[in-house]
């Protein structure tokens, strides 16, 4: 049976332009365990590489968004970007092509993890921020 994943309001950080690449990660991740086993072991490891891809646009575009926020802790969140694309490699590396051709799903779970390690964890600290601060800005 495939793994499917959910979007969840909880991770939602008010921020649409990160909202919405947030939710395309997702659906990517849901395209890599639609193709997983059977004759799409190409397609999973095309999606996989589009996941990344997605991962590193979504970090950049994320760090600017921060930086023009003025978010105080950027460095520690820029790290943890840093670290995320490394996890990533080595679950790719690990188990990329030989984790699609058989149909497996460790890899998968590795990579929910890591997205939603970042939706809630990673993310948690700045969605305050970017909350509090949108708060302190509303004239009303």
């Amino acid at each position: 049976m495939k793994k499917t994943f959910q979007w969840r309001d909880s991770f939602e950080t008010g921020h649409p332009v990160i909202d919405e690449q947030h939710r395309a990660l997702l659906e990517c991740l849901q395209g890599i365990t639609g193709c997983l086993g059977g004759d799409k072991d190409s397609e999973a490891i095309e999606q996989c590489r589009k996941f990344r891809a997605l991962l590193q646009r979504h970090f950049a575009e994320e760090e600017d968004i921060l930086d023009q926020a003025k978010f105080p802790r950027m460095d520690e969140h820029r790290e943890t970007h840093r670290e995320t694309l490394e996890r990533f490699e080595r679950i790719y590396s690990g188990c990329g092509e030989a984790c699609a051709k058989a149909g497996k799903t460790p890899c998968m779970e590795d990579f929910a993890y890591l997205l939603f390690d970042h939706f809630l964890r990673g993310d948690l600290d700045f969605k305050s921020y970017l909350q509090t601060r949108k708060r302190a800005d509303d004239p009303s």
